[in-house]
């Protein structure tokens, strides 16, 4: 699994839509991040981790677990 479906799986189980995603980012872009289409700096895969709250080695990990919460 690619990290662009990872992040999306986890943005889904955190309940944020992409437009929400792209207003917490600072990044307009977004939906190309979880299409694959566009590249991150590792800059920018560390903040998309800190707003959904899972560290980096957890979401590269061979087996993603997410945990989902409340909203």
């Amino acid at each position: 699994m690619n990290i662009a479906k990872r992040i999306t799986l986890v943005r889904q189980a955190r309940g944020f839509t992409i437009e929400q995603m792209s207003k917490k980012i600072n990044k307009t872009t977004y939906d190309r991040v979880e299409t694959g289409k566009l590249e991150l700096k590792f800059s920018e895969l560390i903040t998309i981790c800190k707003v959904l709250e899972i560290n980096i080695w957890e979401l590269t990990a061979k087996e993603l677990v997410v945990k989902y919460t409340e909203t």
